[in-house]
């Protein structure tokens, strides 16, 4: 039997499609151009001279319109044929547009980005109709991320120009952010400039929807089609979600994401206030709200106050905004469209007109609500107890309140009111447990997740019980979902053991503090109790990998490494027993 390795790269592939090479090139000259623009756009003072980066650019731009129309003749598919042309056609309006009204147009730059889109999609939708482990797609694209937003966040205007950032900094702050984690070794608010919050902020973004999600979605609204493989690479992202309705639910992903955050962005648009009493601009109104919504909903904890949300420790609207904003985005997208077609009137009349039962939430939503609502009320309960005997009974509700908003953003989102030096030991151990629990499938949050918990609970329960099946409101659940759940608790715990194992040996600190750091890093919570700017350089290497298999899970990426290579044994060993104690 033949023992050499599977190819990653299908070599067999039809003749009047384009190859590899077309797109590699394609992508390599739209990020020539792009860099161009981070040149002419991202230095105080240019490094080079003021019309070398538009001759590079135009020269760039030229050069794809050709590549682009050689691509456009061997696609079989003719509206594509069509779109690629004209999008040739406006970079080079946009080069034009950008000679005549100087380097800052905005028309040249933005052509050029769109076309960086246009053709990472390609190339991505290339390697996932191509590459035989699609699923390796997903680490990539977060490891692209992450690599783009560490060039970006370096550039002078994104840091003060007395406090520039150093490399290891640039990609610790640009992990944190593309795995929506909130740990940070600079101060968001002041050791970045308005450009590196935006720059932070879209990279919250991207890492919250994932680059697949966010290409698919720019792809179908530029009117192209998603293929087979491309459905499957999707559905495997997600969690195996049937692969016939992806298209629908990226759709719904985008729109509810825009919808959710912008209508919470301007109800918190009158709520910020300044330190120091004076007043805030309405442009910076803005973009606290829209940075403040994006980092909420997807839960990466970053913020712009320089205290999280202790400084609105007494405002309960703006608690409860972020907190609204956490709550949906650790709930998962799967359970928010389940919600919506039960409530959501024309579903039901259509059922009842078909003679069909009115819709029902599912399994999956069901133990995701109510392992929220169980682990919701353990972790206000632990808090609530913990702080009132450390601290007694004095501002009691003000205590239930920092309980309250504790036990729901710390579990997830990394936000806080109560400074964390005052927590009690009891709620620091409380909060580690939550931050391992974590929030559920198919959200932007990290940690075992709700549904895996459930299903390692409800299985310890069947055992007792001693029940063949673990069970759940009227259903049995596979063996196999039951033992993915258990694989996931051990890797994840595993990771955060060796990454704490590695602190110990580096840093000097006491072992609460740092297991705390590798559990809130692990689960991409963004918590600390204050040693993460103290870190050494090799450990903030060490954070920035627990973060990263933290976000992409290292099971689903050891799986997608060694996909095709073992397909298990046409064989089964004999059954033996062992003693469990």
């Amino acid at each position: 039997m033949s023992t050499e390795p599977r190819p990653l790269i299908k070599r067999i592939r039809k003749p009047s499609e384009p190859g590899l090479g077309l797109y590699a090139i394609g992508t390599a000259l739209a990020t020539l151009g792009v860099g161009m623009t981070a040149i002419q756009l991202g230095f105080r003072e240019p490094p080079l001279h003021p019309a070398l980066p538009q001759v590079v650019q135009a020269l760039a731009a030229a050069t794809l319109v050709v590549l682009i129309r050689m691509r456009a003749r061997k696609l079989p598919d003719a509206p594509a044929r069509l779109l690629d042309v004209s999008l040739g056609v406006l970079v080079v309006l946009g080069i034009i547009a950008g000679a005549v009204y100087g380097p800052g147009s905005l028309t040249a730059h933005g052509a050029m980005v769109f076309l960086l889109l246009r053709e990472l999609w390609r190339l991505n939708a290339f390697l996932s109709s191509r590459l035989v482990n699609p699923s390796l797609l997903f680490p990539l694209s977060f490891i692209f991320l992450i690599a783009s937003g560490t060039l970006l966040i370096k550039l002078p205007v994104a840091t003060p120009e007395d406090n520039p950032i150093n490399w290891v900094d640039a990609l610790f702050t640009m992990t944190s952010a593309v795995c929506v984690t909130g740990l940070t070794v600079r101060e968001t608010l002041s050791d970045f400039t308005p450009v590196g919050h935006t720059i932070i902020g879209v990279f919250i973004q991207l890492g919250g929807l994932g680059l697949i999600i966010f290409g698919s979605t720019l792809a179908l609204l530029l009117g192209g089609r998603l293929s087979f493989r491309q459905n499957i690479t999707l559905s495997g992202a997600m969690e195996q979600y049937p692969a016939h309705k992806i298209t629908s639910f990226i759709r719904f992903i985008v729109i509810a994401t825009i919808i959710i955050e912008l209508a919470l962005a301007a109800a918190m648009f009158p709520l910020w206030r300044s330190v120091d009493g004076s007043e805030i601009g309405t442009i910076q109104r803005v973009g606290l709200s829209l940075f403040h919504s994006v980092s909420a909903f997807c839960n990466a904890g970053f913020d712009l106050t320089g205290e999280s949300m202790v400084p609105y420790r007494t405002a309960m609207l703006a608690q409860l905004l972020v907190l609204t904003l956490v709550v949906i985005g650790s709930t998962g997208y799967f359970v928010l469209q389940d919600i919506g077609r039960v409530i959501w009137p024309p579903a039901r009349k259509r059922a009842r007109r078909k003679g069909h039962k009115p819709p029902r939430l599912t399994l999956h939503s069901k133990l995701v609500i109510s392992t929220t609502l169980i682990v919701y009320l353990f972790g206000f309960v632990a808090i609530l107890s913990s702080q009132l005997a450390y601290a007694g009974f004095a501002g009691l509700g003000q205590t239930m309140a920092d309980a309250q908003f504790m036990a729901l953003a710390g579990r997830t989102s990394g936000f806080n009111t109560l400074p964390m030096e005052d927590l009690a030991p009891g709620s620091r151990f409380s909060l580690m447990v939550l931050m391992l629990i974590g929030g559920s499938p198919g959200s932007a949050a990290g940690g075992v997740k709700t549904v895996a918990v459930a299903l390692l609970a409800l299985s310890v329960i069947a055992t007792l019980r001693q029940r063949n099946e673990t069970e759940a409101f009227g259903r049995a659940i596979p063996d196999a979902l039951v033992k993915k759940a258990a694989t996931i608790a051990f890797s994840l715990l595993a990771l955060i053991l060796a990454a704490t194992l590695l602190l110990c040996i580096l840093e000097p600190f006491d072992f609460e503090r740092i297991f705390f750091e590798c559990i809130s890093a692990g689960t991409t919570t963004g918590l600390s109790l204050g040693i993460t700017e103290e870190l050494s350089s090799a450990s903030k290497v060490v954070l920035i990998f627990t973060m990263f298999l933290g976000r992409v899970g290292a099971l689903a990426l050891f799986a997608a490494l060694l996909q095709g290579k073992a397909h298990g044994g046409r064989y089964s060993y004999p059954h033996e027993t062992v003693s469990l104690g």
